[in-house]
């Protein structure tokens, strides 16, 4: 079988085997690469000046090579995909320029794997999705369990910010008439509480299991 391979750096790397795609995080296989583009309709380009990140857009764009695996030949595939993920190591992996979908879960390895740069880079891009309050990627990030990597003061520290537009988000989606923005809106909410009100629920156990109502403080 064909193959070729490319170094990203010491933890990431790319294969192509046969008219397949892979990336390898320190030598291990971590996902075959599904489609490479984001293909934006050049009539359309400007409304996509002020975007934040990847994630905004993606529902907006065409899909068709991700729908059509044979739209590049494989070859061409192979050097989109080591360009992009170069591009995105040479900033050090900046969460913005990939879907969350990928980059996160890819960030998580490289951090377990040693690299240094994607384990600090791990938590500063999730708390910027805080932060804005981007419901998509939020609601991702908590399905994949990534709150449990900070600390109840990290979290805390996050959401009281003046500059946390999540609560405003959700407020904005319980205002509205969009059904499935209530309901992601509400979702969300009530997973948040979990890591937000965790410290009152184990104080509160604490005060039940010793009877000590001087626990409370």
């Amino acid at each position: 079988m064909f193959k070729k391979e490319f170094k990203i750096n010491k933890f990431l790397s790319l294969e192509l085997r046969g008219s397949k795609t892979f990336i390898y995080v320190n030598g291990k296989e971590f996902t075959q690469c599904r489609y490479v583009l984001l293909n934006i309709p050049i009539d359309d380009i400007e409304q996509y000046n002020a975007i934040n990140s990847i994630d905004e857009v993606l529902d907006n764009l065409d899909h068709s090579l991700e729908e059509n695996s044979e739209a590049l030949p494989p070859g061409t595939e192979f050097w989109a995909h080591c360009s992009n993920l170069q591009a995105w190591a040479e900033r050090e992996y900046n969460v913005d320029l990939l879907d969350s979908k990928i980059s996160f879960p890819l960030l998580k390895t490289l951090s377990q794997e040693g690299d240094l740069i994607a384990k600090k880079v791990f938590k500063e891009e999730i708390a910027k999705r805080l932060m804005r309050g981007e419901m998509n990627s939020i609601a991702y990030l908590i399905d994949l369990g990534y709150l449990k990597y900070f600390t109840q003061e990290e979290l805390n520290t996050i959401f009281s910010s003046d500059n946390c537009s999540l609560f405003k988000n959700i407020l904005d989606a319980f205002k509205g008439e969009d059904t499935d923005q209530f309901h992601e809106a509400y979702q969300i909410y009530k997973d948040i509480g979990v890591y937000l009100f965790s410290a009152i629920r184990k104080k509160l156990k604490q005060i039940f299991d010793t009877d000590n109502i001087e626990d409370l403080c």
